[in-house]
């Protein structure tokens, strides 16, 4: 299972509010000590910008220590030109700083790194768009229940899959919904250029 985390409270709290602008870490953590305690295999995930760049391998200590957690999902942020919270894309060189950091990190940990940053290598290495495989290995789910393929896509109504309360799950395992399929199809096209 797979908990968003964004780095210390304050920063988390900034990034994931509740609708009403509660805070979350503290439910958050508190989601993970259950899961755990319960026997479920939980990665912490974490969307990386400006904000909270030099946070993740301090978050990833925590998790391991505090939690015995041996896997982290990162991914970069992805805003519109025109977003003007204060928080901004990473540069090229920024993104590469991180993998960097969160490498060096993991391996003291000897904890396993899983997440969207690869395709900041691939485009890096090629100087190329690289395609994204979301939809097709895990599907974010909302607290609400509502399901996208990508957590880039969250909260946009086109890109909504489905309701976990609506039976989706079963359509998904079999590859029947047809917002996925069309999805998978945009997305490993040939001429696709990806998001």
């Amino acid at each position: 299972i797979i908990v968003s985390i964004d780095g210390d409270a304050e920063t988390h709290n900034r990034h994931r509010p509740t609708p009403q602008g509660e805070p979350t870490y503290d439910k958050a953590m508190e989601a993970i000590q259950r899961l755990k305690a319960n026997d479920f295999y939980v990665c912490p995930h974490a969307v990386v910008s400006s904000d909270n760049m030099n946070q993740i391998p301090i978050l990833m200590k925590t998790m391991n220590e505090e939690f015995g957690i041996r896997q982290l999902s990162y991914s970069f942020v992805h805003l519109p030109p025109d977003y003007v919270d204060g928080i901004r894309d990473l540069t090229v060189e920024e993104k590469m700083a991180v993998i960097r950091a969160t490498h060096t990190k993991a391996d003291e940990l000897g904890m396993e790194l899983t997440g969207h940053w690869k395709f900041s290598i691939a485009q890096k290495v090629t100087n190329s768009s690289a395609l994204c495989e979301g939809g097709t290995s895990t599907i974010c789910v909302t607290s609400s229940g509502d399901m996208f393929a990508c957590q880039r896509h969250v909260g946009d109504p086109s890109k909504r899959l489905g309701n976990v309360k609506d039976g989706l799950v079963r359509n998904l395992a079999r590859f029947q919904n047809a917002r996925l399929s069309a999805w998978l199809n945009t997305m490993t096209a040939s001429h696709s250029g990806g998001c």
